[in-house]
């Protein structure tokens, strides 16, 4: 008997999955832009023109792309119970 994982168990309607994922896409653009708004501040309050800032945008789109990686792993193991 093929044992069922959580992600099997999840009966939501389809909409209702798409929001979950389209929020946390949203989410992670919103910390890339926090941070990259955070290392400008930081540099306009310092009165330098920008390393904060390149900090902060390179922070952000790490922390975008490993919350994308990990999106998409979970979709993916997702997708491979259904097969």
């Amino acid at each position: 008997m093929k044992s069922r994982t959580p992600q099997d168990m999840d009966d939501r309607e389809p909409y209702a999955k798409a929001m979950q994922l389209a929020s946390q896409i949203i989410s992670a653009g919103v910390t890339m832009g926090l941070l990259s708004a955070g290392g400008y501040l930081i540099d306009r309050w310092l009165g330098w023109t920008g390393p904060f800032l390149i900090v902060g945008v390179l922070l952000g789109a790490t922390a975008f792309g490993w919350q994308m990686f990990l999106l998409v792993n979970e979709v993916s193991q997702n997708d491979k119970f259904r097969r």
